[in-house]
């Protein structure tokens, strides 16, 4: 019989739930486009108000009020929370806001960097709207400390054809001289609002030959592994220069991608076929998990043409 963990493991990943841990160093967010309309983090920081903070409702008085979400909060004292966790672990970085948002100093980002590099037992999952100075930031990072952050996937939340060119633009840009490995990123497409098409980076050398400044050598055409049980679909692939996709992405560093529905009242409502295409699109390139299809009632749904999608790189 599997243990109580092995058991809370497999619950959250059915419920389309990557991630083991949240490491909410930065809470508090600001919109940035058409998916931050309906923004789960400010319900539930308003519902849950311990994990953002609070502020008096006079000076001196002992009832404190919930801090307003567009309020950034920096929580120095749980930089330290990935090295109290011995075992590997998943940790989803500020999904209640924003590292790189705009108020959020150097500074405090190199600590938060430094932190999951010490970590290296760990796999850190940085989500970001602020795709232009993460990029920046990461690289000066990264030239500074001579790594790639081997742990670290950068996620870009995206939510349209136009929010995912912009922020695959900046993201594919990541790269350290004297470091054989762009830095890996990834598309956290939720929202899902429309169609998107990522052939041109899925697929960006079929027709031509390799660029002589990617290192490498890297070949797609050796067959994926496929171990199947039940719905749930796995994922691994072997190239022929002998890594795997968790150890060498594909040359703009593209190592993840994650696509959902969006949730709750007033749901935006999904079209089952545009994830469709992207699953059909990354199926043998790119790992794919399909979080749900969002909405509410009987038409929601996590099964993407009967499979549970739950592929990752790591």
């Amino acid at each position: 019989m599997p243990s109580h963990k092995a058991m809370v493991a497999q619950e959250r990943q059915e419920r389309g739930i990557w991630w083991d841990k949240s490491w909410n160093v930065v809470t508090g967010c600001t919109p940035a486009g058409a998916g931050c309309d309906h923004c789960w983090a400010n319900i539930f920081t308003r519902r849950f108000p311990t994990h953002h903070g609070f502020r008096s409702v006079r000076l001196g008085s002992p009832f404190n009020e919930p801090m307003p979400f567009d309020t950034i909060m920096f929580h120095h004292d749980r930089i330290e929370q990935p090295r109290l966790k011995t075992k590997r672990k998943v940790w989803a970085t500020c999904l209640l806001g924003d590292l790189f948002h705009e108020q959020v100093p150097d500074g405090f980002i190199y600590r938060v960097l430094e932190m999951a590099g010490e970590c290296k037992q760990h796999v850190f999952v940085i989500l970001t709207k602020r795709w232009e100075r993460a990029s920046k930031t990461l690289e000066a990072w990264c030239k500074k400390y001579k790594t790639s952050l081997p742990n670290a996937i950068l996620m870009g939340s995206t939510w349209d054809q136009d929010s995912t060119d912009h922020a695959i633009s900046f993201l594919s840009r990541i790269w350290v001289p004297g470091v054989e490995d762009y830095f890996r990123w990834g598309l956290h497409i939720e929202p899902l609002l429309g169609p998107i098409d990522l052939s041109p980076w899925l697929h960006p050398f079929e027709d031509e030959p390799r660029p002589a400044e990617f290192p490498n050598e890297c070949h797609r055409d050796a067959p994926p592994e496929r171990d199947v049980s039940g719905e749930v679909v796995t994922w691994s692939v072997k190239r022929k220069c002998g890594y795997t996709i968790d150890e060498h992405p594909n040359p703009h560093g593209l190592a993840w991608v994650v696509v959902g529905g969006e949730n709750g009242a007033g749901a935006r409502k999904m079209d089952m076929r545009w994830a469709r295409i992207l699953a059909r699109d990354c199926e043998g390139h790119v790992p794919f998990w399909f979080k749900g299809s969002g909405g509410r009632g009987k038409g929601k749904t996590d099964l993407l043409d009967g499979k549970a999608w739950r592929e990752t790189p790591w």
